[in-house]
């Protein structure tokens, strides 16, 4: 049985959108076709827990700015593991994994690009139209381009002139939250919080950053009458906004309505504590997010960035409302539709549902991704390097020097 040997470059594993979407997709990669590893640029991270115990994690500890040295170090891993087809992950790898590969030999260079594509978020200057150069002649040497969303595909086509019609859309799949103990879960929350029973819930879940425009978000929250039925807001997220977020509320006078409870590894159950799921982002490409709240069932407001439309909007089965980016007052209006409609609140609730089940369970995602990965190393040929055994005995986290260490000994 042909086995293929897949590294997964990444910066690090901090907590983030990249770290979940890889090791999501490690997590279901049949071993009996797949041999993976993670290679970090840097270091590692928290999210290393989040991988199965048989997946090796290699640092590499590159350095700050070019690092010509580190690139070297991440051929040396990608030969010694045999690797078959390497991923790298936006801007921040492709380049080192793009010259590495080649060092190295590696035939399949597989780039995922998701989110800010180059790195920033302007798009005039020295800065951006060298790394556009260099983008469109790096892909133009990789065996595929994925990305998550379809608004990410066409902004890397603006941006680097690289087609998006050749960019595969895999869109984020999760395995759904349980909606079992609704009731009770919400009732823990509340009182933990000290929020009336009775009261309303808008939430949302995200790092607590300027691209997250959460401060849009209170600002639109201030707005609500005070005379209804109580309203709170709940942020679940960390992050370097959280200052100027409480110093928000606090000058609007709703600080004892604005909840920021910080990282939370349970996110379903503070999911079941909502009522109306907000995604307020200045930029995105395709929200995790909202998928998770759809899964149980939640009405969702969402600025219309990114897929988010096409998320939300899907033929007549709406799930959410979508409203402009940055603009306090537009999101206000779309949070008091809901709020005040309860019959639309139930629709768009059972709307969600259905719409995770047709085209974002993690089954649908690891198919898909599985499929992709067969197609990008023609399977049905031999794979070079591959010799079907399992991954070699070896500590699960190591620094590339140790490697070097190592092979000096052999010798």
């Amino acid at each position: 049985m042909i086995v293929i040997r897949i590294a997964f470059v990444v910066h690090s594993l901090q907590i983030g959108g990249i770290e979940r979407s890889v090791t999501r997709i490690i997590s279901g990669l049949s071993r009996d076709l797949f041999v993976p590893f993670v290679i970090c640029l840097d270091r590692t991270g928290p999210t290393a827990t989040w991988l199965d115990a048989d997946v090796p994690v290699v640092e590499i500890k590159k350095r700050s700015g070019n690092d010509i040295r580190s690139i070297l170090r991440l051929a040396s891993v990608l030969r010694e593991h045999r690797i078959d087809l390497v991923q790298s992950h936006n801007w921040g790898t492709l380049i080192e994994t793009a010259t590495a590969r080649k060092l190295a030999r590696v035939k399949y260079h597989i780039h995922a690009e998701r989110g800010t594509v180059l790195g920033v978020r302007e798009t005039a200057g020295l800065r951006p139209r060298l790394r556009s150069i260099a983008m469109r002649l790096v892909l133009a040497s990789v065996s595929q381009v994925m990305s998550n969303a379809h608004s990410v595909a066409q902004r890397v086509e603006k941006l680097c002139g690289y087609p998006s019609s050749k960019i595969r859309i895999i869109p984020n799949g999760i395995r759904g939250y349980s909606t079992n103990g609704r009731a009770q879960y919400r009732e823990k929350i509340l009182d933990s919080l000290s929020i009336p029973r009775d009261a309303m819930i808008v939430g949302s879940v995200g790092r607590l950053h300027e691209v997250k425009g959460f401060d849009v978000l209170i600002r639109a929250f201030s707005k609500l009458p005070t005379d209804a039925r109580e309203t709170h807001l709940l942020i679940v997220g960390e992050g370097d906004q959280r200052k100027k977020l409480e110093q928000i509320a606090s000058e609007l006078n709703i600080a004892r309505r604005i909840h920021l409870v910080g990282h939370q590894e349970d996110i379903e159950h503070w999911l079941l504590g909502i009522d109306v799921y907000v995604n307020s982002s200045r930029s995105e490409g395709m929200s995790q997010a909202i998928v998770e709240a759809m899964s149980v069932g939640l009405p969702i407001v969402a600025t219309d960035v990114g897929d988010a439309r096409q998320m939300i909007n899907r033929d007549e089965a709406h799930c959410g409302i979508v409203c402009l980016p940055d603009d306090a007052e537009n999101l206000y209006e779309a949070i008091t539709a809901l709020l005040g409609d309860e019959d639309l609140r139930y629709e768009y609730q059972q709307n969600a549902k259905q719409c995770h089940q047709s085209f974002f369970t993690l089954q649908k995602f690891h198919e898909a991704i599985a499929d992709l990965y067969r197609q990008t190393a023609m399977v049905s040929s031999s794979s070079t390097g591959s010799t079907g055994e399992s991954p070699m005995s070896q500590p699960l986290i190591r620094s590339e020097p140790e490697l070097l260490e190592k092979r000096e000994g052999d010798s």
